[in-house]
């Protein structure tokens, strides 16, 4: 009995053994790439604690070899800074117009543009422009570079001062930075910016949801076979706060990077056209804030989600990508250890074409909302009048915009 039991055990063993070693014999090469990307992966995902599989790393195992199939069950998380639907219209209760003026305005800002409330939501406001008085609800102040020339306007305890600025804290010009007791701190009732935290929330970009049907979608597949380099950045501001300029050098060692625009070699192509057609060839974009601030995220981002930009941005910034953008659409520098990491993903990535084709198609349900950006400034303030009765007063409105708002990258070392 015994001897038969022995005599079974080593069949088997036998057995395997054969298999196994035919296996090797056989599919060595895919064994051996299976084994590399389940552990890298691993390792990966342990040492940049990420929060997503699907967000900091690519599916392994059988779609590395697999056929590339749409996914028909793609769906969308509202955020702020994503709609999934289209807003309903709203009939205000109280048939007030509302006057609103703004001062200090940029010169690339045209009132006529930023304060047409005739598409808002709330569309019973009238712009003003820089004319204030008894009939004036609210009067905006673009506060970057504000000085004391408008400290002896007239004010009506009924109005309503908001300090917008689109401007990280690193570059604000004004005295409002600098002193406590400046004027103006304690002069405002309301923000209004990119922070999510502002009374009127006014990005420099929002994505819209706008899934396209199975059967008429691109072969995403066939896009990623036909990319031919890796990794391109337009960028103008060569020295930032951020240094993202050294982080991209550390990339280099790695992949390659074609810089375009002042800090590189010039575009062949007008810009917006260098940016759209000529890096579809790109796999990459990098979409690098040149300072790491609270929220701040600009349209580096959202304007590569234009229709039929296939590329995958690379985000970097202070801005929480997971909390607010959809999954498997951007790769974030912040889940991995430094840019050599970060570069050697991008590759494993870029070198499986199932996996990546698979970013394509995420990204191509979202595009960019052209009426979201800060042009919405006159909906927003609009909408927040007739929405809201309370006053509130900032004390000290350098604690709330400037204040342990920003920091120095730890990715350099």
């Amino acid at each position: 009995m015994f001897a038969r039991k022995s005599f079974k055990n080593l069949f088997i063993l036998a057995l395997v053994t054969t298999v196994l070693s035919t296996l090797i014999t056989f599919k060595m090469a895919d064994v051996q790439h299976t084994l590399r990307y389940v552990l890298v992966n691993a390792l990966d995902l342990n040492r940049n604690n990420c929060t997503s599989v699907t967000n900091c790393l690519f599916s392994t195992g059988e779609e590395d070899y697999g056929v590339f199939t749409p996914d028909g069950n793609i769906s969308c998380i509202e955020t702020m800074y994503v709609r999934c639907a289209e807003p309903a219209t709203f009939e205000p209760s109280v048939y007030t117009t509302y006057n609103v003026a703004m001062l200090s305005m940029k010169r690339w800002m045209k009132g006529y543009i930023f304060f047409n409330f005739s598409t808002c939501v709330y569309s019973r406001c009238r712009f003003q422009d820089s004319r204030i008085d008894q009939s004036t609800h609210m009067v905006v102040m673009e506060i970057s570079d504000i000085d004391d020339q408008y400290q002896a306007i007239s004010r009506w305890p009924h109005q309503l001062y908001v300090a917008t600025s689109w401007e990280p804290p690193p570059h604000l010009n004004s005295e409002i930075k600098l002193d406590r007791n400046y004027f103006w701190n304690s002069r405002f009732n309301l923000t209004s910016s990119y922070r999510t935290d502002s009374d009127i929330f006014v990005p420099y970009g929002m994505l819209r949801f706008k899934p396209i049907p199975v059967d008429s979608r691109p072969n995403y597949f066939e896009i990623a076979n036909r990319k031919t380099n890796w990794v391109a950045w337009f960028v103008s501001n060569c020295n930032t706060s951020s240094k993202r300029h050294l982080y991209v050098q550390k990339m280099k060692k790695i992949i390659h990077v074609d810089i375009y625009g002042r800090c590189g070699r010039r575009c062949p192509d007008t810009y917006p056209q260098c940016s759209e057609s000529r890096f579809s060839q790109y796999r990459y974009y990098l979409s690098f804030e040149n300072n790491f601030c609270k929220d701040y995220i600009t349209e580096k981002f959202f304007k590569v989600f234009r229709s039929g930009m296939h590329i995958i941005p690379v985000v970097r910034g202070a801005f929480d990508y997971d909390k607010y953008m959809p999954e498997m659409t951007y790769v974030d520098t912040g889940k991995f250890r430094d840019a050599i990491e970060l570069a050697k993903f991008l590759k494993r990535l870029g070198e499986n074409p199932v996996a990546y084709a698979r970013y394509l198609e995420r990204k191509s349900m979202y595009e960019y909302m052209n009426d979201s950006s800060l042009e919405s400034l006159g909906c927003q303030a609009c909408m927040y009048l007739h929405t809201h009765t309370l006053q509130s007063k900032i004390e000290d409105l350098k604690k709330v915009i400037v204040d342990n708002q920003c920091y120095a990258p730890t990715d350099l070392i």
